[in-house]
């Protein structure tokens, strides 16, 4: 099968998830090509890539992209394109059968309401199915008129996290106590760990005031990257240094490891890796309840870890406070977050699934 795989400007999860499912689907036998953007591509290593993503204002560069990635769209024949963007210019690209995959709900202030509406449902009519990464998603694309359905975005870190044993509280406790006095926090203190990049969706705000609320109760550590304009605004509202910036981090599994409990303050997610790959450590989550996240930690009638209203530093604290109180709680929330990760699909178990969608949307 000859995939075309359209995707923008990507750092983050979506392009781990894009750069992995070509990688799988190439080891399966099909041919995939890579429609994107040049800091992606360098992002990745895509070296084969065809840098086609429109940016700039001239315009005869802009109609020579677009020839080329048509002519490719051509010999494709499936076209998927990645978020919102990616799939209403890939719905120009011709009548390729058109897969969307919404990795991202449109925020507030993205562009003109009614425009951005306009584009979501011309997509959803082109489109011959769209995915989202969350129910949300789902729904606000059939809302549109689409043919959709929920699709699995997993990380490919949890089969190695499942593989390795996972500490118990005590466990947790000394090795958080070793890591905290590496970065010249109190060791005495349960590390309340988030990762997730400094950036308004991930409402570092709301997390600053879980950390001033939990002062000598807890040491609460963001690990992820930001440009130094947000983190010089974060530092003048912290002068306390109440929030422990460490930055983007090579040793995430040592941090899921070493801490007690993850927090994540999100406005949005879809179907977060940080939340799939601290279940699969067997580390409590505290995390919004927004987008894809129920979708993870709703299982059956329970919630495995504690779901918070999105904004509510209050409840936040409460949560985190009752599970820092409770060892045994949190080894039976560690438990019950492996054995749900164990059941969720894998690199090999996504790719089959993709090819059993294409060749659906083929007929």
């Amino acid at each position: 099968m000859r995939i075309l795989m359209v995707l923008g400007k990507a750092t983050g999860g979506i392009g781990v998830h894009v750069d992995t499912l070509t990688a799988d689907l190439r080891e399966r036998g099909h041919r995939v090509e890579l429609v994107t953007d040049s800091l992606t591509a360098a992002t990745f290593g895509w070296g084969d890539a065809h840098l086609l993503w429109p940016h700039g204002r001239d315009l005869v560069r802009l109609q020579a992209g677009w020839r080329e990635a048509r002519a490719l769209a051509r010999g494709a024949d499936v076209v998927h394109a990645h978020g919102h963007q990616a799939g209403a210019w890939a719905s120009s690209l011709g009548r390729t059968p058109l897969v969307v995959s919404l990795h991202n709900n449109v925020l507030p202030g993205s562009g003109p309401a009614v425009v951005a509406t306009a584009v979501q449902r011309w997509v959803a009519r082109r489109a011959a199915l769209v995915t989202g990464a969350s129910s949300d998603l789902v729904e606000t694309a059939r809302s549109f008129g689409a043919r959709a359905e929920l699709a699995a975005v997993p990380s490919p870190r949890v089969p190695a996290l499942l593989a390795s044993p996972a500490g118990d509280a005590r466990t947790r406790l000394e090795a958080g106590g070793r890591l905290l006095t590496e970065v010249g926090a109190d060791p005495t203190l349960p590390l309340v760990l988030a990762v997730a990049r400094i950036a308004p969706q991930k409402r570092i705000d709301v997390l600053l005031q879980v950390a001033r609320h939990l002062r000598g109760e807890a040491v609460v550590a963001v690990a992820g990257s930001a440009d130094e304009n947000l983190l010089a605004r974060i530092r003048a509202q912290d002068p306390a240094g109440d929030l422990h910036l460490l930055g983007p981090r090579p040793d995430l599994d040592q941090l899921y490891a070493s801490a007690s409990v993850l927090v994540l303050t999100s406005s949005w997610e879809a179907r977060a890796l940080v939340v799939q790959e601290a279940m699969a450590a067997g580390l409590p989550v505290v995390a919004t309840d927004t987008g894809g996240i129920p979708d993870l930690m709703r299982v059956g009638g329970d919630v495995v870890g504690r779901l918070v209203p999105v904004g509510d530093a209050a409840a936040t604290v409460d949560a985190v406070r009752g599970l820092l109180a409770a060892p045994a709680t949190r080894d039976e929330i560690a438990a019950r977050g492996r054995e749900v990760a164990r059941g969720w699909p894998d690199r090999a178990g996504t790719a089959r699934d993709w090819e059993e969608k294409y060749a659906r949307v083929l007929g």
